[in-house]
């Protein structure tokens, strides 16, 4: 089993189980009335069901562990770049203010990339925290401080 097949998996079922108890959670009325659970519900069964499917997918070439480690090495590099860059934005946007965090997010996640250059990621996050100051401090007119103090 390729180890991005298991990761992939996984976390669709593990998504799957949330929206299942949320679903449940709510009601589902009748199928000529469907409540607000229904949906959830369905999208819950028809996720655990694709991921399962991805899951067991079973691989024609047998592996062995050294080629196992190396994919998963190979995956662990993105999954954490972008979970990393997530949660930068998350602790920075209310500290240093919305275009800092964006940079961060972008550096970070940017690196997911095994081949990426500093330079090109460094012009990206420039070029997506201004337009983020765009969109949501003119565009959208919300109250959100650009840098700490602003």
């Amino acid at each position: 089993m390729r180890i991005q097949n298991a990761i992939a998996g996984g976390l669709m079922i593990a998504l799957a189980a949330v929206a299942i108890r949320e679903g449940m959670a709510h009601d589902l009325g009748r199928m000529a009335n469907i409540g607000p659970g229904f949906f959830p519900l369905m999208l819950g069964m028809i996720l655990a069901v694709l991921g399962a499917a991805i899951l067991f997918v079973r691989e024609t070439v047998p592996e062995d562990l050294a080629d196992t480690l190396a994919e998963l090495r190979q995956a662990l590099r993105p999954l954490l770049c972008i979970c990393g860059g997530v949660a930068a934005f998350a602790l920075l946007i209310g500290r240093v203010g919305l275009v800092p965090a964006t940079m961060a997010v972008v550096v970070i996640g940017g690196f997911a990339w095994r081949d990426a250059r500093p330079m090109p990621v460094l012009l990206l996050a420039i070029g997506l925290s201004a337009f983020a100051a765009l969109v949501f401090r003119i565009g959208l007119g919300m109250p959100m401080p650009l840098l700490k103090g602003f």
